[in-house]
């Protein structure tokens, strides 16, 4: 496997968030990216028949997801027992399969060189939690998946289970989810 990429990451924190003149607490954003420029898997080393097959910016089932970029921005604000999060998820545009039949792999497996595009995703998850400090505990509710993005269709014939990627994708929509933290 030969791969090269760029990794990004920037966090920025203002505490004692003043507006006014009045102290609302913490507010730190973060992000971070990736781009994959080449992600190359060389299936035979040396031997006859030799494929090397071109993974950057293609789904396939038996390698997996190698979307070119892929990102994760937050905000959080924490004031006194109080904390909110706000994630957003971004995962880039994908092909599944290659134009190019001597990648061996097409979208469609009856017919060689057929492409299908799956387009970026962009998922947006909300949390509030609250500290109750006295009795060693934390309460936390959110929703994942807030605004119910579908995940993209790649067939059944292209993945394992579902007819996407659900290492990568959101296949289950919007969900709501609470937990308590007990601290002994």
């Amino acid at each position: 496997v030969e791969t090269s990429g760029a990794n990004g990451s920037m966090k920025y924190k203002i505490p004692h968030f003043d507006v006014f003149g009045q102290n609302y607490g913490d507010l730190t954003a973060s992000l971070d990216a990736t781009y994959l420029i080449r992600y190359d898997n060389d299936t035979a080393p040396g031997q006859p028949g030799d494929v090397i097959v071109h993974m950057a910016g293609h789904y396939n089932n038996q390698y997996g997801n190698y979307t070119r970029w892929r990102g994760l921005g937050q905000l959080n604000w924490t004031n006194g027992p109080w904390n909110v999060n706000y994630t957003m998820r971004y995962v880039g545009a994908v092909t599944v399969g290659w134009a190019d039949p001597r990648e061996g792999i097409s979208a469609d497996p009856g017919i060689p060189g057929v492409e299908l595009k799956a387009k970026e995703q962009i998922y947006h998850n909300l949390a509030i939690g609250y500290n109750l400090a006295a009795y060693h505990t934390r309460l936390d509710v959110g929703v994942n998946n807030l605004f119910d993005k579908q995940p993209p269709l790649m067939y059944q014939n292209n993945v394992l289970n579902s007819n996407t990627d659900i290492n990568t994708y959101e296949p289950i929509g919007r969900y709501f989810w609470g937990r308590v933290t007990v601290t002994f």
